[in-house]
Formats: C-alpha cells, structure tokens, sequence
C-alpha cells in the first residue's frame, strides 16, 4: 500500500550576470580576424540495431515500433547500477516515489503482488470514502495520512481473502509526525493477516514505534523485501523422525557398484551395471553398446578428474583400450561397465548430515559444473512428495522440464520420488550413511522415469 505525501516545490533561480566596461568600445578598435570552427560527426550514442524481442538484429530505422535504445555505451558513462539508472534520461519512463522500490524488491524475489479484486475495491470505498484506482499498488492519495483511512483500509485488506500480508509504504510524514503516521498501522498489529511497513525517508521514530508493537518495519526496500520472502516461504515445523542408531563406521566411503547397492535399498532406481578386474578378460556384456567404462574403487572420486572415465565406448576392441587407457591413469584393480544412458536433463540429488541442523536433502543442477552454477534446493530429511516438488520449483535450470515453450517434460514425479527415496536414508535400518550423492541423475521424458549413473556414499 502507498501512501503518498507531497513536498513542496523549491523554486531554483539562477542568476545570470554580465559586466559592461565604463565606457563603450571606441571606433578605433582593431576588428578582431574571424575564427572557423569545424569538426566531424562521430558515432555517438545512436544505436544501430534492436536487440530486443522479435526485431533483435534489425534496423532500428525499419521497426515499425517506438523504440528507445539505451546503448551500453550510454550504460557505462552513466556508471548505471540498475534499471532506474539505465532508464532516468529515458523521455516518457518514470519512476514512482515510494511503493515503486518496494514492488520492484518483491518482484525480482519471485513474490507475486496481487491485485485487489474488485468486492475488496468496494469495500475499501465504503470504508474510506476513497476511490482506489484498480492496480497492484493501492495507492491512498494523501487521504491516506489521515487515521480512519488508513485504519479502514488496513481492516480491510487484512481480512481480504486475496491477500497472504500486507506491506505499507509510508512517506514523508512518516518523520515528521510519526505517531500520526504508524498509529493506524499499530492498531492493526493483530489483525489475521501479517503487516510490514517500509518507511520512506528515514523515519527512527517511526521505526520505533513499529518495534515496540511488534510491527516490522524497515527503511530500505531491500531489506523490507528480503523479510517479506522469508515469511512467505517460511514453513510451519514438522515432526522428523529420527534415526536412532549409532554411526556404524569412521567414515568408510564406498565404491561405485557399493552405493548402487544402497540406492536400490532406498528405491532410487541406477543404471545396470557389471564390474570385473582389469586383468581378467571382459566378460559378455549383458547389455548393449555404446557404454561407459569407469574405474572401480572407493579411493577414487571424482574419477572424470584424473581419467577413469571412459564415454561411448562402442565395440569389445574399444572396451579392451578404454580399459588399458583407465589402468594407466588411476591403477584401479576393478573396472565397472554401464550402458551410455540419455535423457532430456542432469540433476544431482544429495543427502548429507549436517552438524548443526541433522539430515538434510539437496537438489541441484547436475552435472560436472554443479559446483560452479549453484543453482539448488535443501530440506530437512526426510520429506514427502509435496516438499520434493517444491524443491523442484526452486531450482531454476529445472524448468524447462515442465514443458517450458513446446519443449519436452520431464518426468518430474519420478525426480520427486527419487528425492523422497534418498531423503529416507535419514531413517531407514542398516549403517548410517554421512553423505551420499547421485550426480548425474538422469531426468528421462515424462512417463519413463529417472536413472542414477553415478553414486558416491560415505558411511557415518
């Protein structure tokens, strides 16, 4: 909610002054010889092509548009630090005074501001006596400084059924009569719905008075927005099982064909797989070519580092070098064979126990540049499918997979499955496991599932 509160203009005058000599020139002054000034046009800061939308690439004189093109040479004597600076010379961009920071912190956080429908509209008529312009910002006009409109348009969006919380922007009155200003704000402290308040300027002793009652308020919009995100997504506790054994080892780590073993305990289905010592013959596999070849060993990890891994290896001559070529670069004794596996994305999917917090799971975009994107989800383990699909609303390279402009899905229910099958390592019987990562898994299309091809676990 805004509320708006106008200054007074300051006229600015500026003086312009010429100083006339005494006495007039006399006509016998030389005449002075004229001077020629001449100079060539540069480039300047005219753009050239549009790179934006469906006219990317073509010339700005042939869009049939009405484009302002801000040029990154522009941007950069600007010294432009956000959209507001790139866009403040730009004819016919404005921005608003107060709610317009918040709305934009809110926004680039994934909150979505509602609108108030037209029944809540009507009631806030019928309370105020303002006629609130329909808009996602409800803006009180300086009606709003006055306490029964305020009062009455804070009961009823707090008891709007649209509405989740209610952030109040509060101008300058705000310093200058802070009780006036927090007072209807304060009163509605308990209502059902949770309030904050940005205070713009810096208002401490409205800041103040808000605290007292219990209020949230802030003076940047960054922070108010940042409080605002993590109340919503904030989750109410849930009763977590806990694993009532001791750590069965000191941090014994498995190899590949090992952990597989605990994902098919847990139900996360892995690719099949047949491993034999280097120096034996390799037996028939009982799977198709192409395959990958990959060192066996539970001292090596990652093995793609230092070359024991071996891709699309697609006939029984090619076997027999991958494997010589493996030997040479990590002097593993065992070699494990799997089938080359694809599927329309990575992901990785892991499960550790965290000093301070216990079992938690992660999802993550996959792949060997997992570490470098950071893109991922955690939870407390173990979870159930609903917070398993959350966790995959939260990691953005994961969604395309819903289908995103004609594109394939994704079987993203068997991804959530797979989560919650990991999740339970917090729980299940046998050894503790300390950490345990599936990186890649295989996301296939919708219908046909997920598949491990790559494991690693440490035990507890």
């Amino acid at each position: 909610m805004r509320h708006l509160s106008h200054l007074p203009s300051l006229p600015l005058c500026f003086a312009l002054c010429a100083a006339f000599p005494a006495s007039a020139q006399s006509a016998d002054d030389a005449v002075l010889q004229a001077v020629q000034v001449t100079a060539a046009r540069a480039d300047g800061f005219v753009p050239a092509t549009v790179e934006a939308g469906s006219f990317r690439g073509a010339d700005i004189m042939d869009v049939p548009a009405t484009v302002n093109v801000v040029t990154r040479a522009v941007l950069d004597l600007q010294a432009a630090g956000g959209l507001y600076d790139a866009l403040k010379n730009t004819a016919g961009v404005t921005r608003q005074q107060n709610g317009g920071d918040t709305w934009d912190q809110l926004v680039i956080r994934g909150i979505a501001v509602e609108p108030p429908t037209p029944q809540t509209l009507a009631r806030i008529k019928a309370a105020t006596d303002v006629d609130v312009v329909p808009a996602r910002l409800i803006d009180l006009t300086l009606a709003g400084a006055q306490y029964k409109v305020m009062k009455g348009a804070l009961d009823v969006l707090t008891t709007a059924p649209e509405f989740d919380l209610v952030v109040v922007v509060v101008g300058s009155s705000a310093r200058f009569y802070p009780d006036l200003a927090v007072k209807p704000i304060v009163d509605c402290a308990g209502a059902g719905k949770p309030i904050a308040a940005f205070l713009v300027p810096e208002a401490p002793d409205a800041l103040a008075r808000l605290a007292a009652a219990g209020v949230p308020g802030f003076h940047t919009p960054e922070a108010c927005a940042d409080a605002v995100a993590a109340a919503l997504q904030r989750r109410a506790p849930r009763p977590v099982e806990v694993r009532t054994g001791q750590p069965s080892s000191d941090g014994t780590m498995l190899d590949e064909l090992q952990a597989y073993a605990l994902l098919d305990r847990v139900g996360v289905a892995r690719a099949a797989s047949i491993a034999f010592d280097c120096n034996a013959k390799p037996p028939a596999l009982p799977f198709a070519y192409p395959v990958v070849v990959k060192a066996l060993s539970d001292k090596i990890a990652p093995k793609s580092d230092i070359g024991g891994v071996v891709l699309n290896v697609r006939d029984e001559a090619a076997l027999t070098a991958a494997i010589t070529k493996i030997q040479k670069s990590t002097a593993a004794d065992r070699i494990l064979v799997q089938p080359m596996v694809a599927g329309l994305a990575e992901v990785l999917i892991g499960y550790r126990i965290d000093s301070d917090v216990g079992p938690v799971v992660m999802l993550a975009a996959g792949g060997i540049l997992a570490e470098i994107h950071r893109d991922r989800s955690l939870r407390l383990a173990p979870i159930d499918l609903m917070e398993a699909r959350a966790m995959i609303g939260e990691v953005a390279a994961l969604k395309a997979l819903a289908g995103y402009r004609g594109r394939p899905a994704g079987d993203l229910d068997a991804l959530a499955a797979a989560l919650v099958a990991l999740s339970r390592l917090a729980v299940v019987d046998g050894p503790a496991v300390a950490e345990a990562e599936v990186n890649p898994l295989i996301v296939k299309p919708a219908g046909e599932g997920v598949i491990a091809v790559d494991a690693l676990v440490k035990l507890a």
